[in-house]
């Protein structure tokens, strides 16, 4: 199965690998795995359990509750953020896209899963959307672009907001790319998935 082929791919070799460079196939591979498993919902509980792991982290990192307005940028045809945590947390998720069909195939999605009261998933871009009463900002891996983002992010979240950064490492340390973050946020902690290959969910907080 190809879901299970990109796992390999991630959790075996991503670490010998720069994440950066290898991020467009990867994506590439998602995309494609995605767009097939929103049709076979069975399959899912397989999808979902790659990411369980990192979700129950960033829950803790947070400390997310069902009091919080969280909003996920990065959706996809099979939003598991906001399924997984709306799960666990009982928190409503606003979930974003910029793919009309990635936004169709996930609402279908949310309502065969009958989580609609929980869940809206909305198009949206990452450098404009409105923040209003969010209070949890997760953003997913390889968001684009990505300057233009943290600048809008940092300008217009709410003083007491969080977010949460979704990246890449090599080592024990933000990658060059990520530095940036030090400019214009408080970096609080950062949660390495070690089962998930070089994958990070960076905490960061208004400065």
């Amino acid at each position: 199965m190809i879901f299970r082929f990109i796992v390999f791919i991630i959790k075996e070799i991503g670490f010998k690998l720069d994440p950066f460079k290898i991020k467009k196939i990867v994506d590439t591979i998602f995309v494609f795995a995605e767009k097939n498993l929103v049709k076979l919902p069975g399959i899912l509980p397989l999808y979902f359990s790659f990411y369980e792991d990192m979700i129950n982290r960033e829950i803790d990192l947070a400390k997310i509750t069902k009091k919080d307005k969280i909003l996920h940028v990065g959706s996809g045809c099979i939003p598991a953020t906001a399924i997984l945590i709306s799960r666990k947390t009982g928190a409503k998720v606003v979930s974003i896209d910029n793919n009309l069909k990635s936004i169709k195939n996930a609402q279908i999605l949310i309502s065969k899963l009958k989580m609609d009261e929980l869940i809206k998933i909305k198009n949206g871009e990452s450098t404009s959307y409105p923040l209003g009463d969010f209070n949890i900002i997760i953003i997913s891996q390889g968001i684009n672009p990505y300057k233009q983002t943290i600048k809008y992010l940092e300008k217009n979240m709410k003083k007491d907001s969080k977010i949460i950064l979704r990246s890449s490492t090599l080592n024990d340390d933000l990658s060059d790319r990520d530095k940036i973050l030090k400019k214009y946020f408080i970096i609080e902690n950062i949660k390495f998935h070690k089962s998930n290959g070089p994958l990070i969910s960076i905490l960061l907080s208004k400065k």
